[in-house]
């Protein structure tokens, strides 16, 4: 800027420009703290349904034990139950268990029954012996559903017969086709102890939608199971001044849903000044420049070195940014990495105990071991998924011309066990050359190839690879004859640690496609799913081509 140039309009331009930029700046560092928080209070709500789903499954634990009592005695009596109950000491491990039994089968005058006939504690629950379960319709749903699929299933919303005025709920288990196990549980103390773990600092309801597979019911129609009152708060999220959230999930058989909503704001202590920041500096930076025109003092070489400052200040920024993200995840990679130590040492003990002392170990003990084992498997899995995670993306090498047909080979020879165990059928199209790190695109086929092999139909996988130019990319896809995937979920399994499977019925840790994901978008590419129920699946992805796109010749008209 020289001193012949007139700056009294840019005395009034200048600072309104910058007063411009500080109040969008100021928006877009709001809006994005408001993503942050309802992503947050999101994580919370997912957070809070998956430790009441963990909670009702461990319940599950309760009536395995009966089942094991019941098949191994060809008559249990009273006195027994009442034993094994009392050395499970059910009342402290399990809150909001009010009553533990048994109901038998049975067929009178040419009418099926299933009365109750053994349960523990009997003080107060006496009134529920001979109650039959076929009687009532909520409980004859919850014993047909476990008699027909033999997995534990939950009643909806209903009251107990000791425990009249409060909702609660039944869990059964069959046993063979001679019975069911059951337990009896008030939905108050189960909730009150996961808003335990909340620390009181969001309010909770939990409605009961309806079996799953079935549409699912309207909040404003689903019964309560937990703090709903009569104006219901989950059909009124935007009276929750701090957000909310309603998370639906499936548990024993039932689809329930959760609302939850912060009672106060679960941003940073830093959020408010930093919405304000931009305003406030841009307020006296405007005033700065309003005088330093004024003044008409400043010469073009002074202006320039102040810019050339500003642009070393935010190279600096960008570097300090770039080494603390550096930082992170090195920090990732050491954490997860030592955490499989402890783990290695949790499961080789498990194993000496279960080796030297499983003779002297009763069924439920050595089926405890074995679960313990299994979950420490899973996380040591889980942890190596999570360093192999961290350790995507971060090659600074260059990519290469990389044969795809070279990694598919390798990926089909590293999975030939799972192959021939499953008697997948595999075939391939010719596959291209890409611009790629090879070891990362033998992950991600290998990755696709597994999920392939591992969610399959009833019948034999049949698994196919091919690819197709567009433009300077190829796409490249892997399609399977699987039970395919509803559309609700094709974002989610993207995202880490998202499974749409529970552990006892797929093993896996939810890691692969985000691992995928990563490597692909790494790779300027893209990856999605093409899939709906009973349909199989077919997962694309794009990355640049080795060589250019041939380009066409004009057509002679």
């Amino acid at each position: 800027m020289g001193f012949g140039m007139d700056v009294r309009p840019a005395r009034f331009i200048l600072p309104l420009i910058i007063l411009i930029a500080a109040v969008a700046a100021h928006v877009a560092i709001r809006d994005a703290g408001e993503r942050r928080e309802r992503a947050r209070v999101e994580a919370s709500a997912q957070t809070a349904a998956d430790e009441l789903r963990s909670s009702v499954e461990t319940y599950g634990t309760l009536l395995y034990g009966v089942r094991g009592l019941v098949a191994a005695s060809a008559q249990v009596t009273a006195a027994e139950f009442r034993a094994s109950y009392a050395g499970g000491d059910v009342a402290q491990r399990y809150p909001g268990v009010s009553v533990l039994g048994y109901a038998a089968l049975r067929n009178r005058d040419g009418r099926r029954t299933a009365p109750i006939t053994l349960l523990e504690p009997r003080a107060g629950n006496r009134a529920a012996l001979g109650l039959d379960f076929l009687a009532e319709p909520r409980r004859r749903a919850a014993l047909e559903r476990t008699l027909a699929t033999g997995r534990p299933a939950a009643s909806a919303p209903l009251q107990l017969v000791q425990e009249l005025g409060r909702p609660s709920f039944l869990l059964m288990l069959a046993v063979g086709d001679t019975g069911a196990a059951y337990a009896g549980v008030r939905a108050r103390d189960l909730m009150d102890r996961v808003a335990a773990a909340r620390a009181g600092s969001a309010r909770l309801e939990l409605y009961d939608l309806g079996p799953a597979g079935r549409p699912a019911l309207g909040l404003d129609r689903a019964p309560a199971l937990y703090g709903a009152t009569d104006g219901r708060a989950a059909l009124r999220p935007q009276d929750a001044r701090f957000g909310s959230d309603t998370v639906q999930f499936e548990v024993m058989d039932r689809r329930w849903a959760l609302f939850y909503a912060p009672q106060h704001s679960v941003a940073t202590a830093g959020q408010t000044l930093l919405n304000w920041l931009p305003l406030i500096a841009g307020a006296l930076l405007a005033a700065l420049a309003a005088w330093l025109l004024g003044s008409a003092l400043r010469t073009e070489r002074r202006a320039v070195a102040l810019a050339e400052r500003m642009t070393q200040s935010l190279r600096e920024s960008q570097t300090e940014l770039a080494r603390s993200n550096a930082e992170l995840e090195r920090y990732a990679y050491v954490a997860s990495h030592d955490l499989r130590e402890p783990l290695r040492t949790i499961t080789g003990f498990l194993g000496l105990l279960s080796r030297r002392h499983r003779d002297r170990l009763d069924d439920e003990a050595c089926e405890f071991i074995d679960l313990a084992a299994a979950g420490a498997k899973r996380m040591d899995a889980l942890i190596a998924e999570l360093l192999e995670y961290s350790r995507t993306g971060r090659r600074d090498a260059p990519p290469e011309p990389t044969d795809l047909d070279g990694a598919w080979g390798v990926a089909v020879r590293n999975l030939s066990a799972a192959i021939a165990e499953s008697g997948a059928e595999v075939t391939a199209s010719r596959l291209p050359v890409v611009l790629a790190d090879r070891g990362e695109m033998v992950q991600v086929l290998q990755n696709l190839l597994g999920n392939a092999i591992r969610y399959h139909g009833p019948g034999t996988p049949r698994i196919h690879a091919e690819a197709h130019r567009r433009g300077d990319d190829w796409q490249v896809s892997v399609t399977d004859d699987g039970p395919g995937i509803d559309p609700r979920h094709h974002e989610r399994i993207f995202v880490l640690l998202q499974r749409l499977h529970r552990n006892d019925e797929v093993e896996g840790t939810g890691m692969g496609l985000a691992i995928c994901k990563k490597i692909v978008e790494h790779h300027g590419g893209r990856i999605w799913v093409e899939s709906a129920p009973g349909e199989g699946a077919r997962f694309s992805f794009t990355l640049p081509a080795a060589t250019p796109a041939p380009v066409r010749e004009p057509v002679p008209v």
